[in-house]
């Protein structure tokens, strides 16, 4: 369990490839539940916990749909169980390193804006996500940093909108 969390770690600081996980489902339900409990102990911070599962359910889902279309327009659906290993647990490693923000926007009084002192980091922590699907993506589907950027980032605004659609921000 060890070796698959420093996986997890290596692939979220961009020094390890989907390729060093293990090809079964196992590995995908661990990391699956990894996700999922992170999401919601970072999520739930504020005091929501079944809005943080409502919005891990929808986060996992969309990613799982969307990561599925990609392999397989790309031609290689079987590396789904790793990619989308190293997306959930990769994506645990930065909600794990996002838990101090979220601990202090959960302290703001109610109706305080956050500032730019929020902004910031909560901007590199996007910007870190992108990066970590993109080299992931680039590694799976063997493509160019370029259409595995563009790809990352249109996750990002799909979820986005579905966000705003379903929860309403």
């Amino acid at each position: 369990m060890l070796a698959l969390l420093n996986c997890y770690l290596g692939i979220a600081l961009l020094r390890r490839s989907p390729a060093d996980l293990p090809a079964g489902t196992s590995g995908l339900f661990v990391a699956v539940a990894f996700a999922t409990t992170v999401y919601v102990l970072v999520g739930g911070i504020g005091g929501d916990v079944a809005n943080a599962l409502s919005r891990s359910t929808l986060d996992l889902a969309l990613t799982a749909v969307l990561l599925a279309l990609t392999l397989n327009v790309f031609g290689v659906p079987e590396r789904f169980c790793q990619a989308f290993s190293a997306f959930c647990g990769s994506g645990a490693i930065i909600n794990l390193a996002a838990m101090p923000l979220m601990w202090r926007l959960a302290s703001l009084p109610e109706g305080v804006d956050p500032g730019a002192g929020y902004i910031l980091p909560w901007l590199l922590l996007m910007g870190w996500m992108v990066a970590v699907q993109a080299q992931i993506l680039r590694l799976t589907l063997q493509t160019t940093r370029a259409i595995a950027l563009a790809l990352a980032s249109g996750y990002l605004v799909i979820a986005f909108i579905a966000f705003d659609i379903v929860f309403g921000a």
